[in-house]
């Protein structure tokens, strides 16, 4: 299966389970912040679920599933991933949507840091395409300050 066709599967098969049965916690992610959100910490700490519950209140506020794009990147068929593969993420969503502007698309991207390079995706996406991106990486690859650093200031 090419890799444009996987992210679709990726991204139609997380929409379907939208909204996410998910614990409610105090710790809140912003939204409509106009910035990228970068959640870091140790392995299994609850990175994913911040994400999945900053997904509800988005849909709680009116938000459709199809303005939502979440990418796990740990997942298998993800692994000999390169940079350049990364556009593939935005092809594959517009031919998803062709109709939706991705300025109004909420992009997921967790465990973002397995591939190497995809600070300079993130940040081409955030210059030219959307102000709402949320990253999760876990320490054990990439230190919070490091995160941050990588994307120059632009992170929350």
């Amino acid at each position: 299966m090419e890799l444009r066709s996987i992210f679709q599967s990726v991204i139609a098969l997380h929409q379907e389970e939208l909204p996410l049965s998910l614990k409610e916690r105090k710790q809140q992610l912003p939204v409509n912040k106009d910035s990228i959100v970068t959640v870091t910490g140790i392995r299994r700490c609850g990175k994913s679920s911040l994400l999945g519950l900053t997904i509800n209140r988005l849909l709680q506020n009116g938000v459709k599933p199809e303005q939502i794009l979440y990418i796990g990147f740990d997942d298998e068929r993800f692994a000999s991933m390169q940079t350049s593969n990364f556009d593939e993420i935005l092809q594959a969503y517009r031919e998803m949507y062709p109709t939706q502007s991705l300025k109004d698309v909420y992009m997921f991207f967790d465990e973002i840091q397995l591939i190497e390079g995809w600070e300079l995706f993130v940040l081409r996406i955030f210059k030219n395409y959307c102000k709402h991106i949320y990253v999760t990486g876990s320490t054990a690859k990439m230190l919070s300050g490091e995160m941050a650093s990588a994307l120059r200031g632009w992170p929350d």
